[in-house]
């Protein structure tokens, strides 16, 4: 019993975000998303053109303050990083292996979902 409590408090997420996705999954409007990054109270990353909300910044103590523990997947095909970020695929694998770390895994490249996190914490 003790193991489905934690597997409950458990989950993966993307390190980044698009805006939409946030505010889907947030409840935040569009507009409210805009100007708490604007006065800097929401922390973003750079990726070619979209300034991504960087939720490895924005959850780095908040999931363990309420009983939740963040385990980032080691690596994750273009297909479902986007998925889980929001980003569009073609926009993935234009930046695999340049702002996006990229992991070889045989002849797959995978986004590096670890050092992207790393990433995304030391981002000022």
């Amino acid at each position: 019993m003790e193991a489905i409590e934690l597997h409950k408090r458990i989950t993966t997420i993307s390190p980044v975000m698009t805006r939409e996705l946030f505010s889907l999954r947030s409840g935040l409007r569009p507009e409210q998303i805009r100007g708490q990054v604007s006065r800097d109270n929401l922390a973003v990353y750079p990726l070619g053109k979209y300034r991504l909300i960087n939720i490895a910044r924005l959850t780095r103590g908040g999931l363990q303050d309420i009983g939740f523990v963040y385990v980032p997947v080691p690596v994750m095909t273009p297909g479902n990083f986007s998925e889980c970020s929001g980003i569009p695929e073609t926009t993935i694998y234009e930046h695999l292996g340049g702002a996006l770390p990229v992991k070889e895994v045989g002849r797959l490249r995978m986004v590096d979902i670890q050092k992207l996190f790393a990433l995304c914490l030391a981002y000022a």
